[in-house]
């Protein structure tokens, strides 16, 4: 399905339009990038969700905190409620394009309410190189399907120590091909250009739809975000708004969720860590379960 991918990409201060052009065609294969498709027996399989745009056809990926919240990124929310869908299931596409009434009950539901962080601000976000507050809540109607449950949180934030390993997930691309093209060239199927002033180059994201997860190891801090060393795998556009686990004390605990990060999905991811937040996040929950 051709759709609009929700990104994580750089925003200026990550990456920069020429970096690591030095082929005319470099394909990053295989990543969420290097990551596995997450199967229905997998512990964090029960706790994702897709969150669907369907006004822009825009898919990005959230993560069910309370019998009908979902977490997600501020920067997934760009249309009114009525237009956002939350998908269960490893597919997405499978269930928005399912015939039978009780499968899209079950599986697709409509949106109540959203409450976005009030610091969110794009155009003002683009002057900062941390902390963007890019985190939002959404209620959907009805119930999960049997199965699914709320993650959990990490609660002792001591645990994210640079090196420590973050498993991440989404239903984003995992295959980025990016050539160099003149101003004005003609794009191939599927390309979008990127322009700044050292040249234009063409990129084309695949393999939306899937839910997969990967891993990769905490490198630095800011006040309420983390980075992630992605060089070996990480997020790219469409896992926006998913989670970042860590395992402690043999469990999955969510502790981030994806915000943004390098242009080719091969360098850095930064994550808003959700807790440091606490002042917006449990209000807000409070909130929508009224």
């Amino acid at each position: 399905m051709s759709r609009i991918l929700v990104a994580v990409l750089s925003l200026g201060v990550l990456a920069s339009c020429s970096a690591n052009l030095n082929s005319s065609v470099v394909s990053n294969g295989n990543r969420i990038m290097n990551g596995t498709e997450v199967q229905e027996t997998d512990a964090i399989a029960a706790h994702l969700v897709s969150v669907y745009d369907v006004e822009n056809n825009g898919v990005c990926t959230g993560t069910l905190i309370a019998p009908n919240i979902v977490l997600t990124a501020a920067h997934c929310i760009s249309t009114h409620k009525k237009n956002i869908k939350v998908v269960f299931g490893l597919n997405v596409d499978e269930y928005l394009a399912a015939r039978e009434p009780d499968v899209r009950e079950a599986h697709v539901h409509n949106v109540s309410d959203i409450i976005v962080h009030p610091e969110w601000n794009f155009e003002k976000n683009q002057e900062k190189e941390h902390d963007w507050h890019d985190l939002a809540v959404i209620k959907f109607k009805g119930d999960a399907p049997e199965g699914f449950a709320p993650a959990e949180f990490l609660r002792d934030l001591n645990v994210l120590k640079a090196g420590v390993a973050a498993y991440v997930a989404g239903y984003g691309v995992n295959e980025v091909q990016h050539r160099e093209v003149k101003e004005g060239e003609a794009l191939k199927s599927g390309e979008e250009a990127v322009c700044d002033d050292k040249g234009c180059i063409a990129i084309k994201f695949t393999g939306d739809g899937l839910l997969r997860w990967t891993q990769a190891p905490i490198a630095t801090f800011s006040d309420t975000e983390v980075r992630l060393d992605e060089q070996n795998g990480g997020t790219c556009g469409g896992d926006s708004g998913g989670p970042a686990f860590v395992m402690h004390e043999g469990k999955f605990l969510l502790f981030g969720v994806t915000s943004r990060g390098s242009l080719f999905c091969n360098s850095v991811g930064v994550y808003t860590v959700a807790l440091k937040l606490y002042d917006f996040l449990n209000p807000a929950v409070e909130r929508l379960q009224q």
